[in-house]
């Protein structure tokens, strides 16, 4: 059921299905599970070039097998790619066309190789962590700011309100509405 859905999602036109890691997980500088203590802590898109491969692979063949989308967007987790990402998907996969890292400019990867795909980093960040919404104000003057723009990205994690906040969901359900 759950891929019939995605399906039919897509085929709708009206939703796209994101690309967002397999394992969206924590790694240290030797590609294995991060742990308490370790010394550094990257997401799966700041490994080698064979781990980044292998991780988009896994995700990209399970959504065209299970459903039959062939993934265009990469919203990387925790929004970190390197030059090795931009590597892997020029040479991999260029029908991707669109990849979403950090929250604006000033954080953007400072890329030295050439992208074949748009940065979407006109973002309102309506959370103050995952899955928790902001303030409605901030909200509302965050997106005022930006109706000259070409675009506005609202990236949330709305599986995650009832999970995160479940003495409250309705709380976060009316909040949601709001925004």
């Amino acid at each position: 059921d759950y891929y019939d859905t995605l399906k039919k999602w897509d085929e709708s036109g009206l939703v796209e299905v994101w690309h967002h890691g397999y394992y969206h997980s924590y790694f240290n500088e030797n590609g294995e599970v991060w742990a308490e203590g370790d010394t550094s802590k990257y997401g799966e898109y700041k490994l080698s070039y064979e781990k980044q491969l292998d991780s988009f692979s896994k995700t990209y063949n399970l959504l065209k097998e299970k459903s039959g989308i062939e993934v265009k967007s990469l919203g990387a987790p925790f929004n970190a790619t390197d030059d090795t990402t931009v590597e892997m998907l020029n040479e991999n996969y260029p029908d991707v066309k669109v990849v979403m890292t950090a929250l604006d400019e000033i954080n953007l990867p400072q890329y030295t190789v050439e992208p074949k795909f748009l940065h979407l980093t006109n973002r309102i960040n309506v959370e103050s962590a995952t899955g928790v919404f902001s303030d409605f104000e901030q909200f509302k003057a965050n997106f005022a700011s930006k109706l000259e723009d070409d675009y506005i990205l609202i990236q949330m994690h709305g599986g995650l309100w009832w999970q995160i906040n479940s003495s409250r969901p309705e709380e976060q359900f009316t909040r949601f509405t709001q925004m």
